[in-house]
C-alpha cells in the first residue's frame, strides 16, 4: 500500500516541514515490515535453500531500487516531476500482479502433486 499512497502524499505535502516529516516517518515505518515480508516471501519459495533465497532477495531488492530510480528518472526527465506518483502507482500495481501470479503458480504446483 505504501507504493500506492506515499507518492501521492508527497505530492500534497507542499513546503511544510512538519507534513514532509510525517510522510517520511510513515515511509520509514512502512519500509521495515515490507522488507521483512519480502524476505519471508522469498524464503518460503525456496525452503530447501534459505540462504540462497535470502541473498537473491537482497540482490533483487537492490536491482529494484536501481531500476526504479533509473526508470523514474527517465520519466521525470521527459514528463516532469508531476508524473512521479503515477510511476509509483504503476510499480505498486506490478508488484501486486506478481504476488498474485506467484500464488496461482503455488496453487497449480500443489494441485499437481495431489
Amino acid at each position: 500500500m505504501g507504493t500506492f499512497l506515499l507518492p501521492f502524499a508527497f505530492q500534497y505535502t507542499g513546503s511544510s516541514l512538519l507534513s514532509i516529516s510525517i510522510v517520511v516517518g510513515f515511509w520509514g515505518i512502512m519500509y521495515g515490515p515490507c522488507f521483512l515480508i519480502g524476505v519471508g516471501h522469498m524464503v518460503s519459495a525456496a525452503s530447501d535453500a534459505k540462504e540462497f533465497a535470502n541473498s537473491l532477495q537482497t540482490s533483487f531488492g537492490n536491482l529494484g531500487v536501481s531500476l526504479g530510480t533509473s526508470i523514474d528518472g527517465w520519466f521525470i526527465n521527459h514528463y516532469g516531476i508531476s508524473i512521479t506518483p503515477w510511476i509509483g502507482l504503476a510499480f505498486g500495481a506490478l508488484a501486486v500482479i506478481v504476488i498474485f501470479w506467484r500464488a496461482s503458480l503455488d496453487r497449480a504446483i500443489k494441485a499437481e502433486y495431489l
